[in-house]
């Protein structure tokens, strides 16, 4: 049996596997032994060709941000308790939930770098060491690897309607025509995708 066949056999009987189709468990399993098969795989993959070894790396890779994705959502839903309701407009609620609004802004002060703040704390486990506004533009620095759930509430009842997004948050510019004063600095958070 030649290279090329060997690693065509081995390849295929690895996708049928639960661990390489994105189900296995980055956060709680045990991320060496996936990473191991693929630096044995790789080599295979090289003796046999360049596009091979291409082909491969790319598809491993594919399969273990998606399982570390599963995992992150996995460890969201259990700390379901820590979300936090914003209230929106009826006119901003239902641009979002349609899929035409992608940001909400809020104002840069005191009370909200307080709540934002408690997402970093508590969530996520930041220590905290200064002054929060200082711990989370520190934060912020690195806020494109934390997605986190908001809730967005067309009221302030407990029964007013809802639902719940993932967000990343971060300072910058907002867009006129989604509320935003030209200029200003807002709190941005980006809505990555609806939940409920």
């Amino acid at each position: 049996m030649d290279k090329q066949t060997a690693f065509n056999i081995v390849f295929q009987d690895m996708q049928k596997c639960n661990m390489f189709q994105g189900i296995y468990d980055a956060k709680n399993g045990d991320p060496h032994f996936m990473y191991g098969v693929s630096t044995v795989m790789e080599y295979i993959a090289s003796q046999v060709s360049d596009d091979a070894l291409e082909d491969f790396s790319k598809t491993f890779m594919s399969n273990m941000l998606a399982s570390v994705n599963k995992a992150n959502q996995k460890e969201m839903s259990q700390k379901k308790n820590y979300v936090i309701t914003l209230p929106i407009t009826k006119q901003w609620y239902d641009m979002i939930l349609s899929g035409e609004k992608t940001e909400e802004y809020r104002e840069i002060k005191p009370y909200y770098t307080t709540r934002f703040t408690r997402i970093f704390r508590d969530f996520f486990n930041m220590p905290m060491a200064k002054s929060k506004s200082q711990d989370l533009n520190e934060w912020l620095q690195t806020g494109s690897r934390f997605q986190f759930p908001e809730r967005f509430s067309n009221g302030y009842q407990k029964n007013s309607p809802s639902f719940v997004a993932y967000c990343l948050l971060s300072v910058g510019k907002g867009r006129p025509e989604w509320g935003a004063e030209p200029g200003r600095q807002y709190y941005v958070l980006q809505i990555l995708k609806i939940l409920s």
